[in-house]
């Protein structure tokens, strides 16, 4: 198996989020989007820059809920979640141009999620 190497995500692979709480609960209270990478924000979910790229222009989007479980979604938060995995992938191909998206969540610690309880779906172009 060949490693991804991403040396930029070093400060976060060793350090991590040591704020207390969740990031994208913290990312909904605060006030300034523009300092916390958020690109878009709605009454049900919000998209922002992951701060840790896998590639450039990779973004996240959460909702609002605080859940772990995609089944506790109800049909309108599923539903806008993947409304703006379209808008996402519409304005990276505008910005970018790229030749494709991986586009999915990384559900529990062992399959990768950095946070780990509150859901949210990568966009990397």
């Amino acid at each position: 198996m060949q490693h991804l190497w991403a040396p930029w995500r070093m400060e976060y692979v060793g350090v991590g989020d040591e704020q207390p709480g969740c990031l994208f609960c913290r990312t909904y209270e605060a006030g300034d989007d523009r300092a916390r990478l958020v690109l878009w924000r709605g009454p049900i979910a919000l998209v922002m820059l992951n701060k840790y790229p896998y590639a450039s222009g990779h973004v996240m989007i959460a909702p609002r809920a605080h859940t772990a479980d995609p089944a506790a979604l109800g049909p309108e938060e599923a539903q806008e979640i993947m409304r703006l995995v379209g808008v996402s992938t519409r304005v990276l191909a505008d910005a970018m141009a790229p030749q494709g998206y991986n586009v999915g969540m990384n559900l529990g610690r062992v399959a990768g999620a950095g946070v780990e309880h509150h859901l949210h779906m990568h966009v990397v172009p």
